[in-house]
Formats: C-alpha cells, sequence, structure tokens
C-alpha cells in the first residue's frame, strides 16, 4: 500500500494488482473514462434519457462535468468543480517552490484552456439534446439495455453466466422464489 496518504482518493492507483504494473493499472482507469464518454455513447445515453422521461438538461451537466474532469484536471469529477482556485504557495512540502513567473501564465493558460473546451463540450451536447428533443421518434427508442429482461434470459445473458457469483446470485433468487412460492418478477 502506498505510505502517501495525499493519494488515497478516487483516482490514484494505491495498492498492488495482482497482475498489472501500476502504470497500466493506472491507465486501465483512465482508458475507462474515455471508452465510456465517447460521443457516440454519450448521444445513446441522451437517447436513453428522452426515451424513459429522463430530464435531458440534467443529463447534458453529468455528461459535461463527467466527461471533461477526469481529461482536463486529472481528478474525478466528484473531487472537481469550475474553477480550481490555485495558489504557488500550497504546494506540498516536499516539492520544490514554483516561480510566480512560471506558476500564473501556466495557471492562466490552463483556466482559458480548460473553459474553451468545456463550452465546446457543453455546446455539442446542447446541439444534441435540442435534436432529440425535437425528434418525434425520440420516445419510442429502444436498444439493448431499454429491453426488458425475459424469464429465460437468467441463463443467457453474460452478465448472469460468466461469473461464479453471479450464477450463485441467480441461483439464490430463484431458491428463494420457489421457497417462498413467489412468481419470479421480471
Amino acid at each position: 500500500m502506498d505510505t502517501d496518504l495525499n493519494k488515497y482518493d478516487l483516482e490514484h492507483v494505491c495498492t498492488a494488482h495482482a497482475r498489472m504494473g501500476h502504470q497500466e493499472w493506472q491507465a486501465v482507469y483512465r482508458a475507462a473514462w474515455s471508452l465510456y464518454y465517447t460521443p457516440t455513447h454519450m448521444k445513446t445515453l441522451l437517447r436513453r434519457a428522452a426515451a424513459t422521461g429522463v430530464p435531458l438538461g440534467s443529463l447534458v451537466r453529468l455528461l459535461a462535468r463527467f466527461a471533461l474532469t477526469d481529461p482536463l484536471e486529472n481528478v474525478h469529477p466528484l473531487q472537481g468543480g469550475i474553477l480550481r482556485l490555485k495558489h504557488p504557495s500550497e504546494r506540498r512540502p516536499d516539492l520544490p517552490r514554483e516561480m510566480l513567473w512560471a506558476f500564473w501564465p501556466r495557471f492562466v493558460w490552463h483556466t482559458l484552456r480548460t473553459h474553451a473546451i468545456t463550452v465546446r463540450m457543453v455546446m455539442r451536447l446542447l446541439r444534441w439534446k435540442r435534436a432529440i428533443a425535437r425528434d418525434p421518434a425520440a420516445r419510442t427508442y429502444k436498444d439493448l439495455a431499454l429491453t426488458p429482461v425475459c424469464d429465460d434470459e437468467d441463463m443467457t445473458l453474460d452478465l448472469l453466466t460468466k461469473t461464479t457469483g453471479a450464477r450463485a446470485a441467480v441461483a439464490h433468487v430463484k431458491r428463494v422464489a420457489e421457497l417462498t412460492g413467489r412468481a419470479r418478477v421480471a
């Protein structure tokens, strides 16, 4: 386990992994964020929200925050914000003091760049939101995630069949339903 307690947050590797090195594990974490928040998947999430009655404006805010905080600020979205207040005197004690002439231009540039990227992303999300809201077929959108589960799918779905724990959980639910005489709820 890492001795630096400042790393015990939502985005740092703090303990060894059985099969992956530190850099590889960190790369997998970053890749998970970038793979989930692709433009194609964000459009899909907006379509699903429209089909299920979720307010699109709320989802746009969440998508912008969660898609941008990790790549722009290198922190988890729940730890980020609109304007990060930084001061050169607030560095960790083991790091060298930073020169003001180097700190402030870099800070201003980073802030302007971050806000420009954020505005671009929000504008793109709002365009998608408007197009989906105006689409007459938006309420009838269906994909695999919105399709109801059938009774026999506990034997075929990868989510419920690939691990021992998942198979045991399905067996337990079936056994409880058998013992209590309740019909299975889909």
